[in-house]
């Protein structure tokens, strides 16, 4: 009785210690590297956020140059759309109308609407279910499929109405 009373009391301590320490920090991916500016970079793909970014990191403001071409492009919505079903988004997303997964015809979009901020959720994935597909995703398909579920919600339209404004 007293042994695995001094076993429960000594396994009970190293608990007890182990609770204050941090877990380990995995390793930048290879496909992650930060630029002069200390941005975070995926794949050569920068993309801008919302205020609200991955681990707490500051956000990244740049707009690259290549979302323009796939945005509001027909041929590009029509291969996001065949991405979409391909990686299987329906299965969450329900051809936009929302499930499991957010719905993606509204206008309420917590990570932001424009490219660059559905690119970063589709490769860094978000909290609450929202996968990273980074290992699987190439840079044209992420743009591909940006501008696929911009189109659910004519949010290319609706931004070239507000430029022309």
């Amino acid at each position: 009785m007293k042994l695995s009373r001094t076993l429960l009391l000594l396994s009970l301590a190293i608990g007890l210690a182990s609770c204050g320490q941090s877990e380990p920090q995995a390793p930048a991916s290879s496909q992650e590297t930060s630029n002069a500016a200390g941005n975070s970079t995926t794949d050569n793909l920068t993309v801008s956020l919302v205020t609200i970014a991955p681990g707490g990191s500051k956000p990244v403001d740049d707009e690259p140059s290549v979302a323009k071409t796939f945005d509001g492009n027909p041929e590009q919505i029509a291969a996001g759309r065949q991405l979409f079903q391909a990686y299987n988004c329906v299965g969450c997303h329900f051809n936009g109308g929302g499930g499991m997964g957010p719905a993606l015809m509204d206008d309420k979009w917590i990570y932001g609407s424009s490219m660059e901020n559905i690119a970063s959720t589709i490769i860094e994935g978000r909290p609450n279910g929202m996968p990273t597909f980074r290992a699987l995703v190439s840079g044209d398909q992420v743009w591909q499929l940006a501008a696929y579920v911009r189109s659910l919600s004519d949010l290319a339209e609706k931004d070239a109405a507000k430029k022309t404004q």
